[in-house]
């Protein structure tokens, strides 16, 4: 079963290609965010690797050093897959993300209270690996959770 899907003014995705961005996207946060697994990262993201979130270098490694210093600041942290959707080209994915403040996070020394909140990504692929990514994550409610701000 190699049906395309067709948008509009962009080329032809076969489901078998959505399914590995899908794939690539989850292995991201499955691997890389909730296990500390980097290496995944040299599999599903590209060398060329732009990211539109976070204020670090957009690059492969740059990505690499922000999971690292989130898993420092959240050891136990957890991403959970709520939702996803493909087209074309891109991945949209709702996560919960969970974890406790056991090391030291944007300046701000541990808590050790725990957090939950929602992100909502969205990567675009080329290749079956990640090229791009933007995301927001509910800041306001981590730093409450955190006891920072009420």
């Amino acid at each position: 079963m190699n049906r395309f899907l067709l948008s509009v003014g962009m080329e032809r995705t076969t489901t078998l290609e959505l399914q590995k961005n899908k794939e690539s996207m989850k292995r991201i946060f499955e691997e890389a965010w909730s296990k500390g697994n980097m290496e995944v990262l040299d599999e599903v993201v590209a060398p060329t690797f732009k990211q539109h979130q976070y204020d670090r270098p957009s690059t492969r490694e740059g990505f690499k050093a922000i999971i690292q210093e989130v898993r420092t600041a959240f050891p136990d942290l957890k991403v959970t897959l709520e939702d996803s959707v493909t087209a074309d080209d891109k991945v949209w994915m709702r996560v919960t993300c969970s974890g406790t403040h056991l090391g030291q996070f944007k300046g701000l020394p541990p808590t050790g209270r725990r957090f939950e909140i929602t992100e909502v990504h969205i990567g675009r692929f080329e290749n079956g690996k990640a090229v791009e990514h933007w995301g927001v994550s509910d800041m306001s409610r981590l730093m409450e959770q955190l006891g920072i701000t009420k």
